[in-house]
């Protein structure tokens, strides 16, 4: 028998792997070369059946006791070592180890999953692999229990018997006698004993194993004389008599005596009585002798290593798979022989086939001349036979798989070439739409994995090369049909791609996975026909859908739109369907989208256009939202095209078409903002949303600046590709914003100042001139104790507005932020463009304060508040100070004119009663040219009959600049803020200025005051009386305590945290300023009739001091304000008054003045001079929070720097009677001031050329 070398390809292995079928196996096979050897195969196999190899004589129950022969054979021989049977063995008093079970467990599971352990055995190997299966939890506990190798031993033997029945039961030869696998078990034994340490411990047991082995090996062999059994071994109840001659039952070749005979005829389509000829034609070749001689010839070539006949070193990546499968060969080829020559003896003396002198294979009879050619054949006509003719749902039948397997093993077909010619007729099948793809996963791959024998590093080179080019026709298969399946990649279902590329990584690539080889990679060819098929199914897809868009009149924008939409659909689709490049390089969803993109932007620019043109005539125009659907498809179309093609700009331009329109609408938005908030002022009850939560705001906040922030969302989200177009959408839309803001800012707050007019008319018109009066009446009873101290009644819906302007400053944050004011007004600063000259100009006027005022009421003192009249309108009111004749306001208002405006300035004096009386009036001339953008001018107005009120006026261009209009609202917010803190303080002031007032200090000081004057407030109850004079002082500010803790619980309830610790910190600081006024006049150079405080006045002073602060910071246990928020500038200035210069004398004061000439002139410099001073309080330094909070930072800074201790040292000198010399100092304060502004404005000139 011959393995032909004709189909070994004799050469190094290319980089390139490129193979043809006809390297591997001769496709030009006929099926009537292949039919006689298939039929010979066949007689031999019925030759060599079991039934013919028992005698007659013999019957089949003594067949099946032979199998259990071999315990009583062990029992009735004897030893020479000593030990002969289980009962000797059992009787030892040996044991096995505590884990032989683990040990035994580890060496079978070695056993089963390497398969070259016993390879020459198969017998010895599904015995062994028999028993590794029965060696479940229950035997290993029963074994570990009682630790007799008797028990093992049983548990061997009665698995041997049944695997050896069945063996017997199937025909197949069995070498060895039952005895020889039990002795193999030994042997196993002794091995796991001696490797694992036992040698010493478990000597005895060792030794008696060997002795029991020696004791079976003396019948493992089988006579040839004797009655065979099947080669299981000769049985006591058997003839043992050499000279007994059995007798054996002779082959009919009956057809229906053939097992195989209908398998044949379906096969190869023979009817029965052409196969019952070729069998009696052909038994006379198909006999025991030839296949003796053909074996023993196969034999002989592998001992002689014939290079046309056998494989040979160079066929091997390594020598050691070489020796591994030359061994398994001849293992093979005896088993064999031992089969043929048991059933006939005589076989023994057959000579092995030889070729003739020019070495045709002329004695070959039953082995084809190229055994895999041949093969191959067999396994296509197999597959088509269980196919077509029996309908077997296999691809191989279980009597295909038997033929199959008997003819490989005949023909010395290897097991791994054996499944190289089963996959390769397989993959053929599968490219001809025999198989399916199921069919290769499911069936043929797995068939041919459970036929390997060996590590693919053992294959020889031709199983390797076969394999590699199995693989690469069919990935070349897979390949051409997945990019047919391209073609329906816009369909749904979805065409099934991954599971082509899972079979190529799952079979394909493991099954060329040899070393040496290169991947099978797909070829630029391919991967070019992948996109062009990609491309052409896109191209495709784009006609059927531009098809629909009429051409005729009826066309409109939505056609338009409904393409886009189409093309829009399909890319997502695509982009969610193949995330990742097929074959790593085509990129689906990219080249499929490319091309509707480029087909749909060459024809959509002529449709655009002629849409627009139809927008210009008046019967045709679209709605606006019409016009931004048409818009935003095309910003997505564009966002596509830069995702995909980022290396080409978008083909035309589509915010030129779009932007006068999208522009009208932001105007129209912008305008109607306004409407908005006095719509949602109107029906706001300013009731907290959600109190318990803590959103102590109204519905018309939220409701206002949701309207604002949906016109800023409609700008952003519009994705608007001109960033220059983009700064004036944004630019329109806040000054309509920011208008919105002013007016809903003005009527909150004048909202707010009526919900304070809560005063009792009635009680006023009888008892008070004025609402002072009324005030110090409250705060005189409150002491006395005849009435209860009652906190002022806020209401509800005041502190609710309040909390809405800080919410609007938050909001108008948030907007701020996504517009990023500062980077539009830079991009339209960029472009360069020429501003318009403002005709509009922007003034605030503050009212700081007034000297001299006339005194209108009986007590020498006047209540007196301004007025500003403008164009015969009142546009600006302050607040009433009361009874003061140098009243300090500091209130801002503003207004707009394009012109010189002359405004009327009147301090009127409040009555209760009687008509408000005239304190002075001025006119004052305002002309834009008179003043530079930004810069504040102080004005001292004298006022007639008498008096002075100084102003601070600034004006500021108005400005088409988002900045502006930004800076405008947040200016108007915060001020409204801080406006509506101060008119809550303010409902403080005349109760603190009645306790803190100098007639209680002095009679707090006077040593005859009585404490018995201070009663409790507390239902009348006098208080314990203090033991000494601070705890009196102390004590005498209780109702001012309780005042203003009853008026802040009721802030509390309704304020915000943080507005309510606004309100306190400014109470505070009108706490620290009437204290200071106790303490010094205010600074002027009029004379004052208050008097210097005695020492006592002032350590009391100094001691209410402490006290109220000590009261504000709740001892700092966390709910007062934190000590650092108290200890203000305010309060440093009152402090150095009253322990450093108060006690100086007058000398020493006016030399401390002028030595401080210098630094008062620096810091007067650097306030006049310096542009964030100056501009602190602008439109556009409130243009952001960022912008304003650094200005803020960098005026404290100049702050913190400068000193107030001249000040101060004029005012004592002022309470001293040195009006002259404050007079004087003043004056030269003044011209250095303006000096500085002269200087100022020249600078401006100067820089403006």
């Amino acid at each position: 028998m011959s393995v032909s070398r004709r189909t070994i390809p004799r050469r190094a292995v290319s980089s390139a792997k490129t193979f043809t079928p006809e390297q591997f196996v001769n496709l030009n096979i006929k099926i009537s070369e292949l039919y006689p050897f298939i039929v010979k195969l066949a007689i031999l196999n019925y030759r060599t059946e079991p039934r013919f190899w028992r005698p007659i004589s013999q019957s089949q129950s003594e067949i099946s006791s032979t199998s259990r022969g071999h315990t009583r054979r062990a029992s009735s021989s004897t030893n020479l070592s000593g030990i002969s049977t289980l009962t000797e063995l059992s009787n030892s008093k040996v044991t096995l180890p505590r884990n032989i079970c683990e040990l035994l467990d580890s060496k079978l599971k070695e056993i089963a999953f390497n398969k070259r352990e016993y390879a020459n055995d198969e017998v010895a190997r599904r015995i062994f692999l028999s028993f590794y299966a029965s060696f479940n939890d229950e035997t290993k506990r029963e074994i570990t229990k009682s630790r007799r190798v008797e028990d093992l031993l049983m548990k061997f033997i009665s698995v041997s018997q049944k695997e050896l029945k069945k063996t017997v039961d199937s025909g197949t030869h069995v070498p060895n006698n039952g005895d020889h696998y039990i002795g193999l078990f030994c042997q196993l034994l002794v091995q796991i004993l001696n490797s694992n340490g036992y040698s010493s411990s478990h000597g005895s047991l060792i030794s008696l194993l060997e002795r029991y082995k020696v004791s079976l090996s003396r019948n493992t062999t089988l006579r040839p004389n004797g009655p065979t059994n099947n080669g299981i071994g000769s049985d006591s109840n058997g003839p043992n008599n050499i000279n007994d001659v059995p007798i054996f039952p002779a082959p009919s070749f009956d057809i229906k005596d053939i097992s195989v005979a209908p398998i044949l005829m379906s096969l190869f389509g023979k009817q029965e009585t052409d196969l019952i000829n070729s069998i009696h034609t052909l038994k006379a070749e198909a006999t025991l002798e030839t296949a003796v001689a053909e074996i023993r010839g196969a034999k002989d070539n592998l001992f002689k290593n014939n290079p046309s006949f056998t494989y040979q070193r160079s066929d091997f990546d390594s020598i050691s798979a070489y020796e591994s499968w030359k061994t398994n060969e001849l293992q093979a080829l005896d088993q064999m022989l031992d089969k043929f020559i048991t059933k006939q003896p005589s076989l023994s003396r057959i000579p092995p086939s030889h070729p003739d002198q020019n070495g045709n294979q002329i004695s070959y009879k039953l082995t084809p001349s190229d055994p895999r050619s041949y093969y191959r054949l067999l396994v296509d006509l197999c597959f088509k036979r269980d196919r077509y003719i029996t309908k077997n749902t296999l691809i191989l039948s279980m009597e295909s798989q038997d033929l199959l397997t008997k003819a490989a093993a005949f023909w010395r077909i290897s097991q791994t070439t054996r499944a190289r010619i089963i996959l390769f007729v397989s993959c053929m099948n599968y490219e001809n739409n025999f198989f399916t793809l199921d069919n290769l996963c499911n069936e043929a791959f797995p068939l041919t994995e459970k036929m390997e024998s060996s590590l693919m590093s053992d294959w020889t080179k031709y199983d390797k090369d076969f394999s590699y080019f199995t693989m690469q026709q069919l990935q070349n298969k897979i390949v051409e049909i997945l990019i047919e399946k391209l073609s329906f990649i816009y369909d749904t279902p979805k065409p099934e791609i991954n599971f082509l590329l899972q079979f190529i990584d799952n079979f394909i690539t493991p099954n060329s996975d040899f070393d040496g080889y290169p991947p099978i990679e797909i070829t630029p060819e391919q991967i070019q026909k992948a996109e062009n098929q990609v491309q052409a199914i896109a191209e495709i897809k784009y006609i059927e859908e531009i098809d629909k868009v009429p051409r005729d009149q009826s066309f409109a924008y939505y056609h338009l739109t409904q393409v886009a939409d189409v093309i829009i659909s399909g890319a997502k689709l695509l982009q969610k369907r193949y995330k990742t490049p097929l074959f790593g390089n085509v990129n689906i969803s990219r080249l499929a989208t490319t091309i509707t993109l480029n087909f749909f932007l060459e024809d959509a620019k002529p449709m655009i256009s002629h849409i627009f043109k139809l927008q210009e005539t008046d019967n045709q125009n679209l709605a606006f939202q019409d016009l931004m659907s048409l818009y935003i498809k095309m910003v997505e179309i564009r966002y596509l095209y830069q995702q995909l093609i980022n290396n080409t700009p978008f083909p035309f331009d589509i915010e030129s078409k779009f932007e006068p329109y999208v522009f009208q609408h932001v105007q129209s938005s912008a305008d109607v903002l306004v409407q908005w908030v006095k719509l949602n002022f109107d029906k706001d009850n300013f009731e907290p949303l959600d109190a318990a939560n803590g959103t102590l705001t109204s519905s018309s906040v939220l409701d206002v600046f949701s309207s604002f922030n949906g016109a800023v969302k409609f700008v952003t989200d519009i994705r608007w590709n001109n960033d220059i177009q983009l700064a004036r959408f944004y630019t329109r839309i806040i000054k309509g914003v920011s208008a919105g803001i002013v007016l809903y800012t003005e009527l909150i707050f004048t909202s707010f100042q009526k919900d304070l007019i809560t005063e009792d008319d009635a009680l006023v018109k009888q008892h008070y001139k004025t609402r002072q009066e009324q005030w110090f009446a409250k705060a005189r009873n409150a002491v006395n104790g005849t009435v209860e101290v009652k906190p002022f009644d806020f209401k509800q819906e005041t502190c609710i507005k309040l909390n809405d302007i800080e919410r609007s400053i938050k909001e108008l944050d948030g907007i701020e932020a996504a517009v990023d004011s500062e980077r539009q007004a830079a991009l339209l600063a960029r472009f360069n463009r020429q501003e318009p000259a403002s005709r509009n100009f922007f003034f605030s006027i503050k009212i700081s304060e007034a000297t001299g005022l006339k005194a209108c009421d009986t007590n020498g003192l006047s209540d007196p508040y301004v007025t500003l009249i403008m164009d015969q309108k009142q546009i600006a009111k302050t607040r009433t100070i009361y009874e003061d004749l140098n009243p300090v306001w500091n209130e801002t208002f503003e207004f707009t004119t394009s012109h010189r405006k002359d405004l009327i300035l009147t301090v009127w004096d409040e009555n209760a009663i009687t008509d408000h009386s005239l304190c002075g009036r001025a006119s004052i001339s305002l002309d834009p040219s008179g003043f530079r953008d930004f810069e504040p001018q102080e004005i001292w107005v004298n006022l007639k009959p008498q008096g002075q009120i100084l102003l601070s006026i600034s004006m500021e261009s108005e400005r088409d600049d988002i900045r502006f209009y930004f800076g405008k609202s947040y200016r108007k917010l915060m001020r409204a803020e801080t406006d509506m803190i101060r008119e809550i303080v303010d409902k403080f002031q005349s109760f603190i200025k009645y306790i803190l007032s100098l007639e209680r200090l002095r009679g707090l000081s006077n040593p005859r005051f009585k404490i018995d004057s201070v009663t409790s407030i507390f239902k009348g109850k006098p208080k314990p009386k203090p033991t000494n004079d601070d705890e009196v002082v102390s004590n005498a500010l209780a109702p001012l305590y309780e005042f203003l803790n009853k008026n802040f619980e009721i802030l509390a309830i309704n304020l915000t945290p943080t507005l309510k610790t606004k309100v306190i910190i400014q109470t505070w600081e009108i706490i620290l300023e009437t204290l200071e006024l106790l303490l010094l006049p205010s600074l002027s150079d009029k004379k004052t009739s208050q008097t210097a405080l005695s020492q006592t006045e002032k350590y009391n002073l100094l001691l209410w001091s402490n006290d109220l602060l000590k009261f504000f910071n709740h001892d700092g246990n966390g709910n007062g304000i934190p000590i650092e928020l108290l200890k203000t500038r305010k309060r440093q200035e009152f402090l150095a008054a009253a322990t450093n210069f108060y006690d100086w004398s007058t000398a020493d004061l006016k030399s401390e003045c002028e030595k401080r000439s210098s630094q008062s002139y620096q810091n007067l410099r650097s306030k006049r001079l310096g542009p964030e001073i100056i501009r602190r309080n602008t439109v556009m330094a409130h243009r952001n929070r960022r912008a304003l909070q650094e200005a803020q930072a960098r005026f404290a800074e100049a702050e913190s720097q400068s000193t107030s201790t001249e000040n101060i040292i004029l005012r004592i000198l002022r309470l001293r009677g040195e009006c002259e010399f404050v007079a004087r100092r003043l004056q030269q304060i003044s011209s250095m001031s303006r000096t500085f502004a002269t200087e100022r404005n020249i600078n401006g000139t100067m820089n403006t050329r």
